[in-house]
């Protein structure tokens, strides 16, 4: 479930700032790519963040599994 929140998460980020880009690109085509570029560097960071996320409560539950087998 977590994993759902995050990719939706993202996949709104993405679809947040290319509706913005989109509705400024006619008026004002600097401002709309702006608008683009941060929107892809966001949406790049809450994917990196959501993947160490996930990532790292795989290792924790490793590590503590292989704990448990040491006793």
């Amino acid at each position: 479930m977590k994993r759902l929140s995050s990719c939706l998460t993202v996949l709104g980020i993405w679809v947040l700032a290319s509706l913005l880009a989109i509705a400024y690109i006619g008026s004002h085509p600097y401002l709309g790519l702006g608008i683009a570029v941060l929107g892809g560097i966001a949406f790049g960071i809450a994917a990196f963040l959501s993947y160490e996320a996930e990532r790292r409560e795989e290792r924790e539950g490793t590590e503590k599994s292989q704990k448990q087998s040491w006793h």
